[in-house]
């Protein structure tokens, strides 16, 4: 089997006890194969309150190839025979659940693949996630609080109500918890956020629930 190092230039001399001729050189290229990566895909969504799955976007561009050749990239879920995408950046629907995907990567010569979790869930799974998050720093009475009124809120299915709460958990958040574990609040806020984009996928209409 050839390795990088055996690649050149070569010819073939053929001689016998009249002669000798010498052949044309030949340039001999060892195709090194590519390495597929998918790992800038993001791992984790939240799909909009009214959906059962959610747009992703699947990232290859850290794949590589150390011939510097010219890439083809093909996207497989796990139920399926054909590809759900062709280029290397993909915007694809997955449904709720955990949905393994394969980034294949093709040389011409050679392939190689890269398999990624790509977990979808609903927003009321992420207020839940939030909610064991901030352990720590739900101790603070008022973060428990708009914790708790956005899980109401989210499952009587006022959204509005619902942004509210996790907007006033974002300000309490960088309020009471941010000097104590910067990072930890980023992320709690980050979180929260992220929750709040998928609600505001969905066309809330006001609320008329009173009290209670």
């Amino acid at each position: 089997r050839a390795q990088v190092a055996d690649a050149g230039t070569y010819g073939v001399v053929v001689s016998n006890p009249a002669g000798s001729v010498t052949s044309a050189s030949a340039q001999l290229r060892v195709n090194r194969p590519p390495v597929a990566d998918a790992s800038a895909s993001r791992s984790l969504l939240i799909a909009p309150y009214d959906s059962t799955q959610a747009t992703a976007f699947l990232d290859g561009t850290r794949s590589y190839d150390d011939d510097a050749d010219p890439l083809e990239y093909s996207w497989f879920d796990a139920s399926a025979t054909n590809p759900i995408a062709t280029e290397v950046l993909a915007t694809v629907t997955l449904p709720v659940g955990t949905n393994a995907i394969t980034l294949r990567v093709t040389d011409g010569m050679a392939a190689s693949t890269d398999t990624v979790l790509v977990e979808v869930i609903t927003p009321a799974q992420a207020v839940h996630r939030l909610i064991l998050a901030s352990v720590d720093a739900s101790r603070v009475p008022p973060l428990r609080a708009a914790l708790t009124a956005a899980g109401m809120t989210l499952r009587r299915g006022d959204l509005q109500s619902t942004i509210r709460d996790l907007e006033l958990f974002q300000k309490l958040v960088r309020k009471f918890a941010s000097s104590d574990d910067p990072d930890l609040s980023a992320r709690l806020i980050q979180s929260a956020q992220d929750i709040i984009a998928a609600l505001d996928k969905v066309d809330v209409q006001p609320s008329n629930n009173g009290p209670g």
